[in-house]
């Protein structure tokens, strides 16, 4: 029997051995294609930010100036609304946030800015009368007639 099981053994390595070493073969066929893709991009970056792709983008530009300055526009109206869209969702997030923090019915929350509103209009005026009513003479007697003006 053990004759069978150094036989069974032996045959099992092979195939263990082989399989072993593709595992390891792919791990590095994938490390080395990770690496070169990243050496690749990082060249063709290197290669947009260049002096003598900048040169040649003038000259192009400088050859067909309509088409130039058509392709700006666009960039720069792709920006904008890059910019637009960011700041409208940062808006709604505010918003979310606000209406969040107050849990009021609708009407409630209407009637409080309203009124909060209407005070602070209302505010210089009393402060007005209170003042002229402090400036007239007998104003600290407590007479009825200043309480019926």
């Amino acid at each position: 029997m053990s004759g069978k099981v150094v036989g069974l053994r032996q045959a099992t390595e092979r195939p263990l051995r082989i399989a072993k070493t593709v595992a390891v073969g792919a791990a590095v066929v994938v490390v080395v294609g990770g690496v070169a893709m990243v050496v690749v991009a990082a060249r063709h970056r290197a290669e947009r930010r260049s002096l003598k792709r900048r040169f040649k983008q003038a000259v192009d530009a400088a050859a067909s100036p309509v088409k130039a300055t058509r392709e700006a526009a666009h960039a720069l109206d792709k920006s904008l609304e890059e910019a637009r869209q960011k700041l409208r969702a940062e808006l709604r997030e505010e918003l979310k946030k606000e209406l969040a923090k107050d849990e009021r019915p609708l009407g409630q929350r209407l009637l409080t800015t309203a009124l909060r509103s209407a005070a602070s209009a209302a505010v210089p005026i009393v402060i007005k009368q209170l003042e002229q009513r402090m400036s007239q003479p007998g104003a600290g007697n407590g007479k009825a007639k200043d309480s019926a003006t």
